[in-house]
């Protein structure tokens, strides 16, 4: 069957640094496995709705993926294809469909797909051929103007099983990016206020990760294709592969001479001295934690299951180790204060980390923090594009602080690294080597 896949991200300019759309190129690479015709245009460059032709949309399927940030523009794009022929088929899939069901079908999307996608398209498209689809499970769809929820499709038990991402379908000149990302695991077991229970339907509660000879086959081939030398793996929590898992990782990029290097995200309470160490063996060179706050009270409230004290300690085994880091901050929750605000910005000049963003805390739709910021009357966001924490400044209507507060603090931490960074070894010599592009840097941010 000949299926067209869409990236919605049109003119999305709040992105924080385009990433390529892994998920829905895992979509791709399925269903040219499965032997169907698979064609991609994605609207993170295009200037206009011309590639959705009459010519393009001849298509037995047309299948999107949408968080909700996206989905205002997911709709656009549904209208004007729907314009062109009005008896397409469209799915729509990811964060926005998975946990707001009738919202996707009161846009007039013909299907939703509830979950992990991967087995639900193949299972949709044998549906259509036989002319049932009833049977499809993790889709929702219309009848007779009713919602029809199907039976949850189950998570993928053997991630190796999946084909990597159909990288040869966008350009990749575009994108510009440094470090090609992967994902190595899907599933989290935490329970953190601003993702749960939303990411449970996702990808569900367990670990599930792929094997170290699959990641490591999949980096070979970038390497070979692309001559990228560098990588992202984007799981949240990395570190839930395991010190065995890395250890033969490790092992596996020295066989095959794979001269990598590699930034990962984790949790602070999950490294041990060993596990860093061996993740630096292998290659390693950045770790960026979910820090969100100085304030102990903070990080309760967002269940996230973690204390300052062990971010200290993650901090400090970095270092010894030779890793870099990164912090992930969050200021404005429901319940913080200014002095909150201010245990984070001490927390920050204790912990000295290499590179640091914030971003003003985000209720996303599907989420307990979202349920709890709706039920209190606190929720300050009027369209799809301000549940990007990267494009607004104050979506929750706070007690304790104003806009302002926020900025002053953003800004606070900031100004502390800037200077930091500044005045460090790497920030003098590159100031000797360009003071107009270093005066004009500092001059931007403060």
């Amino acid at each position: 069957m000949k299926v067209l896949l869409v990236y919605p991200r049109f003119k999305y300019e709040n992105s924080g640094g385009l990433q390529e759309p892994l998920g829905i190129l895992y979509i791709a690479s399925v269903l040219r496995k499965s032997g169907h015709d698979v064609s991609f245009i994605d609207l993170t460059f295009e200037k206009d709705f011309s590639k959705l032709n009459k010519e393009t949309l001849d298509v037995d399927l047309i299948g999107m993926s949408s968080t909700t940030a996206l989905f205002g523009t997911a709709k656009e794009v549904l209208k004007h294809m729907k314009s062109i022929n009005p008896e397409l088929k469209v799915a729509i899939g990811g964060p926005h469909p998975t946990v707001m069901t009738d919202d996707v079908l009161d846009a007039g999307f013909d299907y939703s797909v509830i979950g992990e996608g991967e087995k639900i398209i193949l299972e949709l498209l044998n549906g259509i051929k036989k002319g049932k689809i009833s049977d499809v499970k993790g889709i929702a769809y219309r009848i007779r103007n009713k919602t029809k929820i199907n039976k949850s499709c189950e998570f993928i038990e053997n991630l190796d099983s999946i084909p990597f991402p159909a990288r040869d379908m966008i350009n990749w000149d575009e994108y510009n990016i440094s470090d090609m990302g992967l994902i190595i695991t899907r599933g989290c077991p935490y329970n953190c206020l601003y993702c749960k229970p939303m990411q449970n339907k996702l990808f569900g509660k367990k670990i599930r990760k792929r094997s170290s000879e699959n990641v490591a086959d999949e980096i070979e081939e970038i390497a070979k294709i692309y001559g990228v030398k560098s990588f992202f793996f984007k799981d949240d929590t990395f570190s839930a592969c395991g010190e065995e898992w890395i250890k033969i990782f490790g092992n596996e990029i020295e066989k095959r001479n794979l001269k990598i290097s590699w930034t990962c995200q984790t949790r602070v309470n999950e490294v041990t001295e060993g596990f860093l160490k061996a993740m630096k063996d292998a290659g390693c060179r950045l770790i960026s934690f979910g820090v969100e706050s100085g304030s102990q009270k903070i990080l309760n409230f967002y269940r996230k299951g973690i204390t300052t004290e062990q971010t200290k300690e993650a901090f400090k085994l970095c270092k010894k180790v030779g890793i870099l880091t990164h912090a992930y901050i969050m200021l404005g929750a429901p319940i913080e204060t200014e002095e909150d605000m201010e245990m984070t910005y001490q927390l920050i000049k204790e912990i000295k980390p290499y590179s640091v963003q914030v971003s003003i805390t985000t209720p996303a739709p599907g989420t307990d923090l979202g349920e709890y910021v709706k039920n209190q009357g606190i929720l300050n966001i009027h369209n799809n594009l301000e549940t990007d924490y990267y494009a607004n400044e104050y979506p929750i209507k706070l007690q304790y602080l104003t806009p302002e507060k926020l900025k002053i603090y953003r800004k606070k931490i900031y100004r502390y690294m800037l200077f930091k960074n500044a005045f460090s070894k790497r920030g003098i010599i590159t100031a000797i080597r360009n003071p107009g592009k270093a005066f004009r840097y500092m001059k931007k941010r403060l």
